[in-house]
């Protein structure tokens, strides 16, 4: 993973802070504008929806700078979610790339016209699937400074996951998710030690899921089976006593247990 300074490891820590305790859209779009700043982007959408096999019906979007034309060319009028670089991430859930200078077989010389058109030069995506593969955030980032670096892929793929916990706290926005997260999976609360120790795995895990890894990712990493990931971030969160992998990221490094390189 890239090296990052001691400006950028605190922007990250304070970005992490703001989803840890944001529960309103105005919280929200607060935070994307400390993203912007760290990220360096001049152009931003998101939105969440629910899944259904490999399309998406957005519930809630936020869009800072597209045009509406382009809008209309990623969410239709039925609002199923039709880009082409969030269907590509939803069927492979890892971060999407884009950028006019570097002609690629993945896009048309039509759709790359297109973008060129509407000023985007550039444009990185991310998203987040819930647990139970209910429903995803998606984030879309255009226009970055002097062009994407693996350093702008980095640093998405470690905010997303905290701004989708941050967007999915939303009370309007719970309340139309929460059939879908009452059938996720309860965790009990942990009667251990109020302060437990990971286990070195335990660890392992928890900085993949940091640097936005996700659980095939991680376990193909490790050599570890599906359900084994699941446990370990299951035992992870009890013994952290937190609400979700987010949380538990947050508080892992608050008290250190990973850090940010």
């Amino acid at each position: 993973m890239h090296k990052l300074d001691e400006s950028n490891k605190n922007k990250i820590l304070s970005i992490i802070e703001l989803c840890l305790h944001a529960d309103s859209m105005v919280e929200l779009e607060n935070i994307l504008h400390h993203t912007q700043s760290l990220m360096e982007y001049d152009m931003m959408a998101c939105g969440i929806g629910i899944r259904d096999d490999y399309s998406m019906k957005a519930i809630s979007s936020l869009n800072e700078g597209f045009s509406s034309e382009f809008m209309s060319t990623i969410i239709d009028h039925t609002d199923q979610v039709i880009s082409p670089l969030f269907l590509r991430w939803l069927a492979t859930q890892k971060p999407q790339i884009l950028d006019i200078q570097h002609q690629s077989h993945e896009f048309t010389t039509e759709q790359m016209a297109f973008y060129q058109k509407l000023n985007i030069q550039n444009v990185m995506s991310y998203g987040v699937l819930d647990c139970g593969e209910h429903y995803a955030s998606y984030f879309g980032f255009a226009n970055i400074a002097h062009g994407i670096k693996q350093h702008h892929i980095n640093l998405m793929t470690i905010l997303v996951p905290h701004l989708h916990s941050a967007y999915t706290k939303i009370p309007i926005i719970k309340k139309q998710l929460s059939p879908f997260i009452s059938k996720q999976l309860k965790i009990k609360p942990s009667n251990n030690n109020p302060n437990p120790t990971l286990s070195q795995r335990e660890t392992e895990v928890l900085q993949w899921v940091f640097i936005g890894k996700t659980n095939q990712e991680i376990s193909d990493t490790l050599c570890l089976s599906s359900s084994t990931v699941k446990n370990h971030l299951q035992n992870i969160i009890q013994k952290l006593k937190a609400n979700n992998r987010q949380h538990a990221v947050a508080k892992a490094l608050q008290q250190g247990i990973i850090k940010i390189e």
